[in-house]
């Protein structure tokens, strides 16, 4: 039977902007394609008639809530109290919670704060699981027709609670299929979609982000393998992957199997293309290392960029994207070089070279591929969109490449 799940995120500095809420899309993300449907979400204040009014619409709509945040050592953590309060239910000290978390500044070398003892109170008769990364416990609340699981509002100590409490519940996975495309709107994705699927009563969603588009399809069976052979076929190599795989994880698998090494120069994404490939794990098998050519004094000394392709071209132009994936190939001895070169923003942008205009190229020692963008958005956004499009670029020069 299907379960509902509501969550709630609380904390003053969600409402006012300060914190962004990663952790409700994290949470519903986890219960995506299972036997719990999430139904409600919201996010108020540190405020106990917020928190009351929230929890008790919560457990009209919902068999399980999730609460998040609030259960810090200082005067604003109050969702541990308020909560308690609601189900009237005292707070004990736990002297075994106490223990763990004098332990734990014991191993950061300082004394506990007397405020932290606070953390060790458990409402009576809550079951609770330990917090390996900090101090807040994850605490359960309820019975079998209601639930409640208050967790503490940092993402990672959140997401590491969360595994717990999904172990301990009997969570029925679909047969999810995902596919993963880069390089096509979502509309025109749709559009090729809609003429194969017609009327058939498939449950599909498409997610569109800055890592392209996913096409998430939920079931299983024969219909839907007919199908996923025919999208495979439709995409071509715009499908980068399938499942929870990243475009720098597909790109690592490449480069260990082909036995390529990989550099790359930065100049506008500023070392966010190697952020992302060394975020894969052994991705030191293959990545060599990086130049962030931010000023035109490297990108010639170190790159050996022509001082000539910067003053007839500029440092925004296909020519010095070229010469900085040959460069820095050759500097760091590579088998491929990568660049990137651009205007981020908000300001340097011109008529013939907008903000958002980035050379990217990708290089071997036969042949060098260049593309340009026009990326919209923030200058993290262009940042972002520029290094995952570098990265599939790579992926296709490497794809096609003998």
């Amino acid at each position: 039977m299907d379960k509902r799940v509501a969550i709630i995120c609380i904390g003053n500095e969600i409402l006012a902007g300060k914190t962004i809420d990663t952790n409700s899309v994290y949470i519903s993300r986890k219960f995506a394609g299972t036997n719990y449907k999430v139904v409600f979400k919201a996010q108020i204040g540190d405020s106990a008639d917020e928190i009351r009014n929230t929890l008790n619409f919560a457990l009209k709509m919902a068999d399980i809530v999730f609460t998040t945040g609030g259960l810090g050592p200082t005067f604003d953590d109050i969702t541990k109290k308020t909560i308690a309060d609601y189900f009237g239910l005292k707070l004990i000290l736990d002297e075994n919670l106490l223990g763990k978390t004098k332990a734990f500044f014991q191993r950061m070398g300082v004394g506990m704060p007397e405020s932290n003892i606070s953390q060790a109170f458990i409402p009576e008769g809550a079951e609770y699981f330990e917090n390996p990364l900090g101090t807040a416990p994850a605490i359960k609340i309820g019975n079998k027709e209601k639930t409640v699981f208050l967790l503490p509002g940092v993402p990672r100590e959140m997401e590491t609670l969360l595994e717990y409490i999904l172990r301990s519940l009997e969570i029925g996975k679909e047969n999810i299929k995902t596919i993963r495309i880069f390089g096509m709107p979502e509309s025109v994705i749709q559009e090729k979609l809609d003429n194969y699927i017609g009327r058939e009563k498939i449950y599909m969603a498409l997610l569109p982000s800055y890592r392209g588009v996913d096409i998430r399809f939920y079931g299983g069976g024969k219909r839907i393998e007919k199908l996923i052979n025919k999208i495979r076929d439709m995409f071509g190599d715009n499908i980068y992957g399938e499942g929870d795989i990243l475009i720098e994880e597909v790109v690592g698998r490449i480069l260990r199997k082909k036995k390529f090494t990989l550099s790359i120069a930065e100049s506008c994404t500023g070392g966010l293309v190697s952020h992302l490939i060394t975020n894969v794990s052994g991705s030191s098998d293959y990545f060599i290392g990086s130049i962030t050519a931010y000023h035109n004094g490297v990108k010639m000394n170190v790159l050996s960029v022509n001082e000539h392709s910067l003053k007839e071209d500029g440092a925004v132009s296909e020519v010095v994207a070229r010469e900085m994936a040959i460069g820095v190939k050759n500097a760091l001895h590579t088998d491929i070089g990568i660049s990137t070169t651009g205007i981020a923003g908000p300001t340097g942008g011109t008529k013939e070279k907008p903000v958002g205009l980035v050379w990217m190229a990708v290089a071997d020692k036969k042949k060098v591929n260049v593309e340009y963008k026009v990326f919209s958005g923030e200058r993290e956004d262009i940042k972002f969109k520029s290094s995952i499009y570098l990265l599939n670029m790579l992926r296709k020069f490497l794809e096609v490449k003998e």
